[in-house]
């Protein structure tokens, strides 16, 4: 069966999440109790896993360990189709449902972030202040655009509304995805920041995760890295980083029966 992800928003909760992704949801409550108060869901020949991650981890350290471990312990116990793995969240699910299939390629087999948030680079608290290359490295690793090269292989639903402002918060991956053709389509209601009971309504963002398939046997793979612990993308592992601190990329290529290209680029050891 396929087994999809759901990530909860800031204060929010995995069963309040469950109920929006069937399209239940009800804004007059507030998420606490909604999810005291589990409501019969609508069947569908799919896993559902909703983790609560800690909480307010922003799926950072700890927040995406337990994801990860979640997702691993689901597809040891149930029944899972390997190539029908996905992933979506609203707000700050929006942003790990965008950086945890971006810092493990080939594991997600398409992802929608929803009203989130994926790059550090235009707060207004932050854009046009100096940046101490400390500072630039933290920025970089938790912006999802600058991951973005990592989803040749997953498609992507994007939906941010109108009244969301500034709706850069999602355009910056968009306009990225767009600019390397990757697979990709966005959304734009004339809606604040909950976009969730429009996309999940009628079953329509579980219909579109369900209909996604990865290939897990890529003839391409090419990704970048900041930090070995994301370093592995399908077939091709990054060992070593050139220098601390700065990015590392691979291109892997299938030429024939007997032969691999690869380039590298700030890369010191590779599998």
């Amino acid at each position: 069966y396929p087994l999809v992800v759901a990530l909860h928003g800031m204060n929010s909760y995995s069963l309040s999440l469950m109920r929006a992704l069937f399209g239940l949801d009800d804004e007059k409550k507030e998420p606490a109790w909604k999810d005291r108060h589990p409501v019969p869901l609508p069947p569908v020949d799919a896993f559902v896993l909703a983790p609560y991650a800690h909480g307010n981890t922003m799926y950072r350290e700890v927040g995406e360990d337990d994801v990860l471990y979640l997702l691993e312990w689901a597809r040891r116990v149930f029944p899972i189709d390997e190539t029908r793995i996905t992933v979506t969240g609203p707000s700050m699910g929006g942003i790990g449902s965008a950086s945890l299939p971006l810092h493990f390629p080939h594991l997600f087999a398409a992802a929608a972030p929803l009203c989130g948030y994926h790059s550090y680079l235009i707060r207004s608290d932050i854009a046009g202040r100096p940046h101490r290359p400390w500072e630039r490295h933290l920025l970089e690793e938790r912006s999802n655009v600058f991951w973005a090269e990592n989803g040749e292989h997953l498609p992507l639903w994007i939906v941010h509304g109108t009244k969301d402002l500034p709706e850069a918060n999602s355009g910056v991956l968009i306009e990225r995805y767009e600019k390397l053709k990757y697979p990709i389509k966005h959304d734009h209601p004339d809606a604040g920041h909950n976009v969730w009971g429009i996309t999940y309504g009628e079953l329509k963002g579980l219909k579109w995760l369900l209909s996604q398939r990865l290939d897990l046997h890529p003839s391409r793979v090419r990704f970048r890295t900041l930090r070995t612990r994301y370093g592995t993308s399908a077939w091709v592992r990054i060992d070593e980083l050139a220098q601390e601190a700065s990015w590392a990329e691979v291109d892997a290529r299938v030429k024939g029966r007997a032969s691999i290209l690869v380039s590298t680029r700030g890369t010191a050891a590779m599998t």
